[in-house]
């Protein structure tokens, strides 16, 4: 009976534990905005047609995406190729090498005690995740391009990095959100200009 009195308190902890925290569905939910996101090489060279005399000094940047045909020096200026146009996004302006990314690897970590949340809230907890591209483009593992990038770029082009972010409910709605003012997913890899 003894040990009856000490597992039954500890299994029903356990059994609150588990019912509280979000679902990885209610996670990924949360995260929605952040998965819908494209990865880009941006620049603001990245703007085509782009006369050579405006591209002299970084040539060195532009090297891997012509080596990968995506530009082409064509007389007096760089254009886009068909395979460039079909992943150039000029708002960017930049070549994406993701449309979207996936969540992979979810893990609530720890739930902040009740007596330490905020009257607005009903729950938080810290979840542990990783971004990875849902498709790379081949172009996007040049060994050239990844070299022009510095380094550390093709783990940034996986993000192959563990991120944890902060997740709550409200008192009163059931939605998931993101309660963290500090995490920041930004899938991009920048070119620098020579001026």
């Amino acid at each position: 009976m003894k040990n009856f009195t000490i597992t039954l308190p500890l299994a029903l902890a356990l059994i609150g534990c588990g019912d509280n925290a979000p679902s990885n569905e209610e996670i990924k939910s949360a995260l929605a905005n952040y998965q819908g996101r494209k990865g880009c090489a941006v620049s603001p060279l990245f703007r085509f047609p782009l006369d050579a005399k405006r591209a002299e000094g970084n040539e060195r940047i532009l090297a891997p995406f012509t080596s990968t045909g995506l530009v082409v020096l064509s007389g007096a200026q760089y254009e886009l190729t068909a395979k460039g146009k079909a992943v150039h996004d000029e708002q960017m302006p930049g070549f994406c090498f993701t449309n979207r990314y996936e969540i992979t690897d979810i893990k609530v970590e720890k739930s902040e005690p009740e007596k330490d949340l905020p009257p607005a809230l009903s729950g938080a907890w810290y979840v542990s995740l990783r971004f990875v591209p849902s498709n790379l483009e081949d172009w996007a593992r040049s060994p050239e391009l990844l070299e022009v990038a510095g380094r550390n770029s093709l783990e940034k082009i996986q993000q192959d990095t563990p991120y944890i972010v902060r997740v709550a409910k409200k008192v009163g709605d059931d939605k998931l959100f993101v309660a963290d003012p500090r995490f920041h997913f930004n899938p991009t890899i920048g070119f620098s200009m020579a001026f």
